[in-house]
C-alpha cells in the first residue's frame, strides 16, 4: 500500500460505539454533521481501514 491513498481520508474513532471511520477529505465536514452518510467506511479496527483503503479507490467505491 502507499502511504498516499490514505492522504484521501480522515480518521475519526468514536468512543460510544468504539469504531473507527476513514471519511474521505472531501466531505468530512459532512460527516460531523451526519456520521451515517454513505461513503464513509467503518471497522473496529484501524488497520482494517488500511487494508481496505489500499486496495484502491475503485475497490473502496464499490463497498460503500
Amino acid at each position: 500500500m502507499r502511504n498516499e491513498e490514505l492522504y484521501e481520508y480522515v480518521f475519526h474513532f468514536n468512543p460510544y460505539n468504539e469504531l473507527w471511520s476513514a471519511i474521505p477529505r472531501d466531505s468530512y465536514q459532512e460527516y460531523f454533521n451526519n456520521n451515517e452518510m454513505d461513503g464513509v467506511l467503518k471497522s473496529k479496527e484501524l488497520t482494517t481501514l488500511f487494508s481496505l483503503i489500499g486496495k484502491g479507490a475503485t475497490f473502496v467505491n464499490s463497498i460503500t
